[in-house]
């Protein structure tokens, strides 16, 4: 869970033209990407490249550094008004619009680094980049509020219920195919067995 008004990072046209320079090199993949295991993938090479790049030292690895410069990696730098981490934000919410998409069986993680249950995929329509979020980190950081967290988690949780059904109902054709198969074996072999006894009993 992560905060973007706790970061410790100077914001300044530095900072704006290295993360600009960084996702140009993943910039077809932000646009591509838009289910939540692709953009899970995503945004932990674009964390390792964080890491790479600024280090302990620097800014340090926590969750709402990388949380931090993974939004400001979707966002219009030219349209931000007041140039500080207060304008990310609002500007995404401005911009902005959640991207539906159904519950993943995948281990998914936040772009901050968190593991997370419920996602949400962000859009910033007038750059067609995606961000994959977990809803702790949504909601804290007010991108979604509580009544579209909820719609989003039944959504997903109505997505997760028919997929372990239907897995369910697949596991148990599988077993009862399985058992009609042993027991046609299992009547042959004995149908075998008796013929060889009574062919010995004959001689």
């Amino acid at each position: 869970m992560a905060h973007i008004n706790k970061v410790k990072i100077t914001f300044n046209t530095k900072l704006l033209k290295e993360v600009q320079e960084m996702r140009k090199k993943k910039k077809e993949k932000l646009k591509t990407c838009n289910n939540p295991e692709e953009l899970s993938d995503l945004y932990k090479e674009l964390r390792d490249n964080f890491r790479k790049k600024y280090g302990k030292k620097k800014y340090g690895e926590t969750m709402p550094v990388m949380f931090s410069l993974s939004c400001l990696t979707i966002t219009n730098l030219n349209k931000l008004k007041k140039k500080s981490w207060e304008d990310v934000i609002p500007y995404l919410k401005r911009i902005g619009g959640i991207y539906e998409s159904d519950w993943s069986e995948t281990t998914l993680y936040c772009c901050c680094g968190h593991v997370i249950n419920n996602y949400i995929i962000y859009k910033n329509k007038s750059l067609d980049y995606h961000l994959i979020l977990g809803s702790d980190c949504a909601l804290k950081n007010k991108i979604i509020n509580e009544n579209e967290y909820k719609k989003i988690k039944k959504k997903q949780d109505k997505s997760r219920d028919l997929h372990k059904l239907k897995n369910k109902k697949a596991d148990d054709f599988k077993n009862r195919k399985f058992k009609e198969k042993f027991n046609k074996a299992f009547i042959n072999w004995r149908h075998r067995s008796e013929c060889k006894i009574i062919d010995s009993d004959e001689e």
